[in-house]
């Protein structure tokens, strides 16, 4: 599969900035591309002769860390959106997590989760 990269302009990248996304990386050199679950809390955009390659300052939708990580946009061949997921009762999260357009990788492995492993 080719490694193509999505195009970013300023605004496109700056609309971003507060949502969750599910982004699929991808770096000359390795085979496989990886799917990360990030939020997105800031963009450097583009400035010739300054930052030549923009990127966003991200977080993990799962967990925490000290400091943003950054998300080079020449490494991101697929980025999604994610709708909120706000909790109105313990029924209704797992229907919303059901409903999200995950990879086939990713769902397979959900899958899984959620049928329980019989084989442990």
């Amino acid at each position: 599969m080719p490694n193509q990269r999505i195009a970013l302009d300023a605004a496109t990248a700056i609309s971003y900035i507060g949502q969750p996304v599910l982004v699929e990386l991808v770096w000359d050199g390795d085979p496989e591309p990886i799917w990360r679950f990030k939020h997105i809390v800031g963009v450097v955009v583009p400035v010739q002769g300054v930052n030549d390659i923009g990127y966003f300052l991200t977080v993990p939708v799962i967990g925490s860390t000290d400091f943003p990580d950054e998300t080079y946009f020449d490494s991101i061949r697929t980025i999604r959106t994610l709708p909120v997921i706000r909790s109105r009762g313990q029924r209704t999260s797992g229907k919303v997590l059901s409903r999200l357009p995950l990879p086939h990788l990713i769902q397979s492995n959900a899958d899984l989760m959620e049928g329980g492993c019989s084989h442990v």
